[in-house]
């Protein structure tokens, strides 16, 4: 039988022209913006290519159905999550056996016995009421964006995305006859909040470039072109969202850009009331704003003079920032990433040395004075761990405890409710996770050097001074991931590296029980905590943004090197993965050091840069231009010309690539899925692939979703089995310690 043949895109004479040049580009023919359906040219040929990768990843086959069942054993498919308190009723979902969705059930609240029933709901004295069924809807790709009950707990509003564009539709159920009312809200954002009366309900839609911009205001039982618009965003860097505040007196509108943001406000007691301007924009000044007591938590940047941000509090009636006073120490290596109050205490979360801190605090409500004699932070034993925030309807304003997930890459995600005054903690559930010791595994942090040149230099560099107050850390913090008796610190072990390095993100090391599939055939798996991202801090960020971009991939070469001089493993037996704006990296890495790896898996990649920043059409282009830097600036053109993986593929890639996954979904509204079209038929066009290459090139994209992948939870337990299994099968090909396709122990 032949080897499948590679199947190269036609090319086709199209010239971008940027800044008085000519960019040839043979395969913007790929690019089809019309929503659904593409061009049949276009289906003929994806549809190719994911039959040439399907072809090639027969023989491993059934190693994808053993990721599979392996990944399905590790979960407890009949469970149930700990229940939201929403007034006078506990909303929890569950899940049954074979069933590829959440049910949202309900039960009234007891508040005599309230944590014996956050711990069990299921043992509540009151009886199950079903209010949201997502098995019972027949579309192939499904996903929930609102959920949310309004005050009265009589009608539930609730949001579908049913393509994986993240348009949705907006419906309203009646939750004493289970019926769905008339009204409904067309292809907008996916969040909705309620007014305090509940007859109207806020939500935003999006402009051509789905960009939410607008604020409407739905009155309940009118038709939706008879909604009022409260608010119009003109600026096309920024886009609008809506909150609500913790105490539910008000909700915020946040106008935000990359660099700077606005927050108007509204009493939602008040069906008259008009939004308030809280601070007026000005350019480089982020805050975000809370209600506490009598005034306002707000937490700034101050104009990126306290990068890190400081906390603040101002009155109700004065909320300009000449009226913000510091209420604690400004700290320049810890990062304030938000803040959780509550009527008697407050919360706030923390970012240093790549973990998060929660620190309590008690504010006086009248003037928000901290005691911080009183304060105090949260201690957790494990060197590496991931905290998760549980805001808004997780958590009791009134009550003296705080409801967070708590997890690392050896423990299983833990919800834990911890009270104020006995500081001490409460495990409300531990999900349970079936065929898994985990003694068998462990975690080790490693630190690897930052090349000195990239670091910042604010003395003879003026765009540096934001860094004079917060200076950027001078090493690279990696997570490695193990099993206990396969780790041999010798080379020999295949690992996974993984990076993002963008928007400020933290890769937080949280537990995923399918990397167990990984560990169990010897691999390691480490994530750099690389510059871009927020592991670090602000400074960590701005290092990595911009005309510092560049850092983040020197980052990830460093300490893809540096793991290999620790003999965590040998670059004949590293694979590296990244995704989305992660894509980018694993594209840019290999144009610049491809022999360092043996095989690569760029996820929704998003590689075709100069293009997708010169076109304002886009979604989220010109709000990116805070990220990347506006390329209408002949400055910030070149620079992202000179990384764009698009753009730098090297002529000899052929005889240098090492072998290639590429994944993207036809839907994707954030990496359109002709960006890694494009770049694997430029790949392929060198040769990338084809006979006589050092590698594989293969190209999966799902036709029916967006950047998430597949929506139900066994569709994307499958989905992330091949790649595993391209991962593993491929892998074999190459490992020293004669390990095949099998687990090298068992449990």
């Amino acid at each position: 039988m032949s080897a499948p043949t590679p199947p190269l895109a036609k090319k086709v004479d199209y010239v971008h022209k940027f800044h008085e040049r000519e960019f040839p580009d043979p395969y913007q023919w790929l690019r089809d913006d019309a929503k659904g359906t593409k061009r049949a040219d276009i289906v003929d040929h994806l549809t190719s290519e994911n039959n040439y990768a399907r072809g090639k990843m027969a023989p491993y086959a059934e190693l994808k159905e053993t990721l599979y069942n392996e990944f399905l054993s590790r979960i407890q498919e009949d469970d149930t999550d700990v229940p939201l308190v929403k007034g006078s009723y506990l909303y929890y979902k569950r899940t049954e056996k074979g069933k590829q969705y959440p049910i949202w059930c309900r039960r009234v609240a007891d508040t005599d016995r309230l944590v014996d029933d956050l711990r069990d709901v299921n043992g509540s004295r009151h009886p199950e009421e079903i209010v949201l069924d997502l098995n019972l809807f027949e579309h192939k790709y499904l996903e929930l964006g609102a959920f949310t009950p309004e005050p009265t707990n009589k009608i539930l509003a609730y949001a579908l995305d049913t393509s994986g564009n993240e348009y949705y539709d907006v419906y309203f159920r009646d939750l004493s006859t289970g019926k769905d009312l008339p009204d409904v809200l067309r292809q907008v954002d996916s969040g909705v909040t309620w007014s305090h009366d509940s007859k109207s309900v806020y939500y935003t839609k999006y402009d051509d470039s789905q960009r939410p911009y607008r604020i409407f205001k739905h009155i309940m039982g009118a038709a939706e072109e008879e909604d009022v618009m409260l608010y119009e965003e003109t600026d096309e860097k920024f886009r609008v969202d809506l909150t609500t505040s913790n105490s539910k007196r008000f909700i915020f509108v946040q106008l935000e850009s990359g660099l700077t943001n606005e927050i108007r406000f509204i009493d939602s007691k008040d069906p008259t009331a008009s939004l308030q301007v809280f601070q007026p924009r000005i350019h480089e000044l982020k805050y975000d704003v809370e209600h506490f007591g009598d005034g306002f938590i707000v937490l700034t940047n101050d104009g990126r003079e306290h990068i890190n941000n400081r906390i603040c509090w101002c009155p109700i009636d004065a909320t300009g920032r000449e009226n913000w006073k510091e209420i604690a120490p400004y700290d320049p290596y810890t990062h304030l990433i938000g803040v959780e109050p509550f009527q008697n205490f407050l919360a706030v979360y923390e970012k240093n040395d790549g973990l998060t801190k929660i620190h309590i605090h008690y504010p006086n409500a009248a003037t928000g004075a901290i005691d911080t004699s009183k304060s105090y932070r949260l201690q957790f034993e494990e060197e590496v761990y991931a905290i998760q925030p549980l805001s808004g309807s997780n958590q009791i304003y009134a009550s003296s405890s705080i409801r967070f997930a708590y997890s690392s890459p050896v423990t299983p995600r833990t919800v834990y409710l911890h009270n104020i005054e006995s500081h001490s903690d409460v495990v409300l559930k531990r999900t349970p996770v079936p065929n898994y010791d985990p003694t068998l595994y462990g975690v080790l942090r490693l630190s690897a050097p930052v090349d000195p040149a990239t670091l910042p230099d604010p003395e003879h560099n003026p765009d540096d001074k934001v860094f004079v107050k917060t200076p950027v850390q001078d090493t690279v913090p990696i997570s490695v991931v193990y099993r206990k008796d396969n780790f041999r610190r010798d080379g020999t072990n295949p690992c996974l590296l993984y990076g993002y390095g963008s928007y400020g993100i933290s890769m937080d090391m949280a537990f995923r029980s399918d990397v167990i599939s990984y560990l169990d055939r010897g691999f390691t798996r480490v994530v750099c905590h690389i510059r871009g991202g927020g592991d670090n801090g602000k400074s960590w960020y701005e290092n990595g943004r911009f005309l510092h971009k560049k850092n983040t991939f020197v980052d990830f070469i460093a300490s893809a090197e540096h793991i290999i001089k620790e003999k965590i493993t040998s670059s004949d037996i590293l694979a590296i993965e990244g995704r989305s704006a992660g894509g980018m990296l694993m594209g840019a890495v290999l144009n610049m050091r491809p022999e360092l790896f043996r095989l690569a898996i760029a996820g929704v990649p998003f590689v075709d840069v100069v293009n997708t920043m010169m076109d304002a059409s886009i979604p989220l282009t010109v709000n990116e231009y805070e990220e990347w830097g506006n390329p209408n600036d002949i400055k910030f053109f070149n620079y992202m010309l000179s990384y764009s993986p698009y753009n730098n593929v090297p002529v000899d890639a052929k005889s240098r690539f090492p072998d290639i996954l590429v994944q993207a979904g036809i839907n994707d509204p954030r990496v359109a899925y002709w960006e890694p079209s494009k770049w694997v038929a430029k790949m392929r066009e060198l040769g990338v692939g084809g006979p006589g290459s050092r590698g594989d090139l293969l190209y999966l994209i799902e036709m029916g979703s967006g950047h998430f992948g597949n929506s139900g939870r066994y569709e994307y337990l499958r989905y992330t089995a091949e790649y595993y299994a391209f991962t593993i099968g491929y892998m074999s090909k190459y490992r020293k310690d004669g390990v095949g396709l099998e687990k090298t122990s068992k449990i």
